[in-house]
């Protein structure tokens, strides 16, 4: 019985080595970035709308906890039906990250001046770019208020880089290459996109000036 009894500790043992490093492998990704915005008629939200993880494992499994924040002064609650996975980026070579996000904690409703949370986890694979190994998740909460029964959707992103990885195409206003959100020409239209060419808005040089 002695021996059995030892016999039973090691294998215990054992088990606890080999099932570790399962979990070790998920890495919890902290948000970097909040979004405020008007999400129905007198409905203002504030969300975790940015994560990061750095030195991601290829492939791997990935968490996220959401803080969402309805505003004092709106007009309703809210509630947070379900989760997308909209789509993933970075392309080279028309390949796509491939990943899964599975939310825990849905529904949730959120009365105005209060916050709530809920997780999001899954699997990713990274794809080798010019600037390291990257994946990009763009993420859609949807919800819709509770009297107004208006929809919305909130924009979450989660990026994943490999070691190495770097950002050498971030410009002054630290948007990342693929990471969602309006083009850096979203001021304005690109250049050439419309009204007339350059040069176009004055006479030809050879006219004579009056």
């Amino acid at each position: 019985m002695f021996r059995l009894g030892i016999a039973i500790l090691i294998v215990t043992a054992l088990v606890g080595v080999f099932t570790a490093p399962a979990f070790a492998q998920t890495r919890v990704c902290e948000p970097v970035r909040q979004e405020t915005k008007i999400v129905t008629r007198g409905v203002t939200l504030t969300w975790d709308s940015r994560f990061w993880c750095d030195n991601a494992l290829d492939p791997g499994d990935y968490e996220i906890r959401v803080t969402i924040t309805n505003h004092a002064g709106s007009a309703e609650a809210v509630r947070i039906d379900h989760l997308q996975l909209s789509h993933t980026t970075p392309r080279p070579r028309r390949q796509a990250p491939a990943a899964t996000a599975v939310a825990s904690g849905l529904p949730l409703v959120i009365g105005p001046g209060e916050s709530g949370s809920f997780s999001i986890r899954g699997t990713y694979n990274l794809v080798l770019t010019g600037e390291g190994k990257k994946a990009n998740l763009h993420l859609r909460a949807v919800g819709r208020g509770i009297t107004s029964a208006a929809p919305f959707r909130l924009g979450i992103n989660v990026h994943l880089r490999g070691p190495g990885a770097v950002e050498e195409n971030a410009g002054a206003s630290g948007r990342l290459p693929g990471a969602g959100g309006p083009p850096p020409w979203a001021g304005g239209p690109p250049p050439g996109a419309g009204g007339l060419p350059p040069g176009a808005g004055g006479p030809p040089p050879w006219v004579p000036r009056p």
